[in-house]
């Protein structure tokens, strides 16, 4: 692979590629057979091959990103021209475009020189943002892969191990964001050199056809291909012996139904079921460290605002969706803050409930606490906006141990009287009490991470958890495919947790320990993640347009389109 590979791809015409989709496109033995037969051919294909096919997919991407969101509005009863269907651009389209072109670039050598550093003896990649461009539109952020104690920042992608007799994976996709089943097909393809076959969830299955025109020419070539079915379509498929390994984006409760047949087991581990490897990303209920400090009124509606974000989004059904704050007790302003979030939550429109059962896990958990506060205005079509103050950190609390995947938000305090004990106790508690080790948030003003600074970092270090956001959504990192998307390592077929191995990671970093997403306390503008951004659906069309043809003009666009978005929370003239 040399750096000049992909001039000759750099611009790809965008001509319209069309697959037939047939009801089933066959019986699934057909769809494994012709996967079967390509199997040796994907993984003899030459990098300025695999180049080319990423380029026109990612001009296919974007010309059915339109059909793309209406399709997804229409499976959720959104209005696509309103927030919740510009939410459907960034967390559909876009990000499988900007996967596709990090993974097209990656190939023509772009990627060939990254920073890192030394820290507390592990190896640190930045690898967000790289270019001029992206330090423009993302100023303040900063993307870090983490690798293991002792690790090299070795990088092990697929474009350096073409050949090979090839295998064939199967993935079996969410149903709650429409870019992960196809985001992971391509970690399949690109990362572990597998051909792919790709089983939607039911919820999803109107999307499939825009799905197949998407990736149109890694489908045409035999590479990839999409099917529907339920759970015993899925557990038939993971059980073929056509199948050499599996990805599943879903519940433990999934995972354990098709690894085991049942509950994971206890004590004397019998052989599992499934006889391939298996990755998966479970969920988690997702912790928010608010880091006491001396903020101002302006930062406290302003981290308001950013926590309410991280319920309403995709209206709570997201594996990095907050769900217990950590707060402490002694902070003076605890209440301060939970009554900017109280009038938060109850500012915020109803969202339709239309994950299947987040009525009854609503319930189920909010009914254990007399103390719950259901806030907004009640709606028939979904579950109201739910703050559940001062909970207990007990072993048998429900809402550390069950992924609520609906919009309900615990606060449990604990007693620490300071910043630096408060760390040390919070991240103990995150990662003993509370279930899971996909994500988690810190929030922490300047002046404190200044005062705190080695025990912040530490801190970091310390969480056992695939992605940290430090005053930042840890659900933005799963839209930075530069970032690893996972677990943390250690979790086992018995005893998943959140779920095993890390998808993204588009530079192909070995041995990695977490991802770790750093913001700005406060930003200029409205992020794009927060509830209530008044110009989604523009913006989310430009960063797709940018993705499709990095140039400066797009890049101003975007930024126009997101100063639109109106001032953020706490600014004069904000809301």
């Amino acid at each position: 692979m040399g750096k000049g590979t992909g001039r000759a791809f750099q611009s790809v015409s965008p001509v319209v590629l069309e697959v037939q989709v047939s009801e089933q496109n066959g019986s699934f033995q057909e769809i494994l057979r012709g996967l079967q037969s390509r199997r040796a051919a994907w993984a003899a294909t030459p990098v300025p091959r695999r180049v080319a096919l990423l380029r026109e997919c990612l001009a296919q991407t974007r010309h059915v990103a339109e059909a793309w969101v209406r399709a997804a509005c229409e499976a959720r009863g959104l209005d696509p021209d309103g927030p919740m269907g510009g939410e459907e651009w960034l967390s559909g389209p876009y990000v499988l475009m900007r996967h596709l072109r990090l993974l097209a670039e990656c190939g023509e050598g772009k990627d060939a020189s990254i920073p890192a550093r030394l820290l507390e003896g592990r190896t640190v990649a930045q690898v967000f943002p790289r270019t001029a461009m992206e330090r423009f539109l993302w100023m303040g952020f900063r993307g870090e892969v983490v690798l293991a104690e002792g690790a090299s920042a070795r990088r092990g992608q697929a474009w350096h191990r073409i050949g090979g007799p090839g295998r064939l994976s199967l993935v079996l996709g969410a149903g709650n964001i429409t870019s992960i089943a196809p985001c992971d097909a391509l970690h399949m393809l690109f990362a572990e050199n597998s051909v792919v076959l790709v089983k939607l969830n039911p919820l999803l299955d109107s999307l499939q056809p825009v799905m197949e025109q998407a990736l149109a020419p890694l489908v045409r070539e035999g590479f990839l291909a999409f099917c529907r079915g339920g759970a015993r379509e899925g557990e038939g498929l993971a059980l073929d012996p056509a199948v050499e390994a599996i990805h599943i984006t879903g519940s433990q409760k999934t995972f354990q139904a098709l690894v085991w047949g049942g509950d994971s087991p206890a004590g004397a581990t019998p052989a599992p079921r499934l006889q391939v490897p298996v990755t998966a990303e479970l969920g988690c209920v997702t912790p928010v460290l608010i880091v006491p400090g001396t903020w101002a009124d302006a930062d406290l509606a302003y981290q308001a605002r950013h926590v309410a974000s991280m319920i309403y989004h995709n209206a709570g059904f997201d594996c990095a969706a907050a769900q217990v704050l950590l707060t402490d007790r002694a902070w003076p302003q605890r209440a301060a803050f939970l009554n900017c979030l109280r009038r938060e939550l109850s500012s915020l429109p109803p969202r339709p409930a239309w994950y299947p059962g987040a009525a009854s896990r609503h319930a189920e958990l909010a009914g254990h606490h007399a103390q719950a506060e259901f806030l907004g205005v009640p709606s028939e079509r979904g579950v109201p906006w739910t703050l559940v103050p001062d909970i207990p950190l007990e072993e048998d609390q429900p809402a550390l141990s069950q992924e609520a995947f609906c919009g309900l938000l615990f606060e449990a305090p604990l007693q620490a009287g300071g910043a630096m004990p408060f760390l040390d106790h919070a991240v103990a508690l995150a990662n003993e009490k509370i279930w899971g080790n996909l994500s988690c948030v810190l929030v922490v003003d300047p002046r404190t991470a200044r005062q705190c600074a080695r025990a912040l970092e530490s801190a970091i270090h310390r969480l056992e958890y695939g992605t940290v956001g430090v005053n930042a959504w840890a659900g933005v990192a799963f839209g930075l495919p530069e970032l690893p998307w996972g677990a943390a390592p250690g979790n086992t077929l018995a005893d998943p947790r959140s779920g095993l191995g890390f998808v993204h990671n588009v530079h192909g970093f070995e041995n990695v320990q977490k991802g770790v997403l750093r913001g700005p306390f406060r930003t200029v503008h409205t992020p794009p993640w927060f509830a209530r951004h008044r110009n989604l659906p523009a913006l989310g069309r430009a960063l797709c347009d940018l993705e499709a043809a990095p140039d400066w003009p797009t890049a101003f666009r975007v930024l126009a389109e997101t100063l639109r978005g109106g001032l953020p929370p706490g600014v004069p003239g904000g809301r």
